[in-house]
C-alpha cells in the first residue's frame, strides 16, 4: 500500500504589491506631460511669438526680488517685476519678465535685478515686447534661459521616461503577465518611448532654431533621443527573440 502523500502545488508567487507600486510610479506620466507643457513647451511658444510682438517703451511700477528655500543651491532667486505701457493709447500693466524663468536661475534674476534698478531707480523707460493680437501680453526678455531649459527638460525626461515605463510594465503585467515576469521584453517598451522622445525633441530643435547660436550645453536637451536612437537601431537590426 502506497501511503506517499502526494506533492502540493507550489504556489505562484504574487506580484500584486510590486504592481501597485508600479501603478504608483506611473502617474509621474501624466505629471511629466503637464510639466513640460508648463514650463517647455508654452513658454517656448509665447517666446517663438514674441519674435514679431512690437517693442514698446514701459514704466517700471515696481521692482524687487523674492526667495524661496530648497533651490538648488539653497534658495532660489526671482526677480519680481510690475510694469506699465501704452498700446493703441490703451494702458496695460504686466509682470511678465521671461516666461521661462519659473526653473529659476538665480543669477540670471540677481543680474537683471542690478541692470533695472538703475533704471527704476532713475525713473527711465526700459523695452517690452506687447502682443498686437492681445495687447495685455507683453514680456521684457524674448530670449530662452538656456540653463533653465536644461534642467526643465530634465526633470521632463525622468518624469514622462520612468512613469511611462512604469505604465508599460502595468498593462504588460494584466495582458502577459508570464512575459513580464519571464521576458523577453517587448519591442514597444523602446519603442513607445523613443517615439515620444523623437516628437518631442523635433519640437525643441524646431522651436530652439530661430534663436542660434546656442550655448555648447543645449546640445545636452537632445541627449536622450540621441541614446534611444542607438538603442532602437541594435534592438530592432536583429530579429525578434
Amino acid at each position: 500500500m502506497n501511503n506517499t502523500t502526494p506533492q502540493q502545488p507550489t504556489p505562484k508567487p504574487s506580484y500584486g504589491g510590486i504592481v501597485f507600486c508600479l501603478f504608483l510610479v506611473s502617474l509621474l506620466f501624466p505629471g511629466g506631460v503637464y510639466f513640460a507643457y508648463s514650463n517647455v513647451i508654452q513658454p517656448l511658444v509665447v517666446l517663438n511669438k514674441a519674435r514679431a510682438w512690437v517693442e514698446t517703451p514701459a514704466k517700471i511700477l515696481h521692482l524687487g526680488t523674492r526667495s524661496t528655500s530648497g533651490g538648488r543651491s539653497g534658495g532660489s532667486t526671482y526677480i519680481a517685476i510690475r510694469y506699465q505701457y501704452e498700446f493703441n493709447n490703451q494702458t496695460h500693466a504686466s509682470e511678465l519678465f521671461n516666461p521661462l524663468n519659473k526653473i529659476t536661475n538665480s543669477e540670471y534674476n540677481v543680474n537683471n535685478y542690478k541692470d533695472y534698478k538703475s533704471f527704476y531707480d532713475a525713473g527711465e523707460p526700459i523695452t517690452c515686447w506687447v502682443n498686437p493680437a492681445n495687447p495685455t501680453e507683453a514680456v521684457i526678455d524674448r530670449n530662452p534661459i538656456f540653463e533653465n531649459l536644461l534642467w526643465s527638460n530634465f526633470i521632463v525626461f525622468i518624469l514622462l521616461i520612468g512613469g511611462l515605463l512604469c505604465l508599460l510594465c502595468v498593462v504588460l503585467y494584466f495582458t502577459k503577465p508570464e512575459q513580464l515576469i519571464n521576458g523577453p521584453v517587448p519591442s514597444y517598451f523602446i519603442a513607445v518611448p523613443a517615439v515620444l522622445t523623437f516628437v518631442y525633441s523635433l519640437f525643441l530643435l524646431i522651436t530652439l532654431l530661430p534663436f542660434l547660436p546656442w550655448p555648447w550645453q543645449t546640445c545636452l536637451i537632445f541627449l536622450p533621443a540621441f541614446l534611444l536612437a542607438i538603442l532602437c537601431y541594435y534592438r530592432f537590426s536583429k530579429s525578434e527573440p
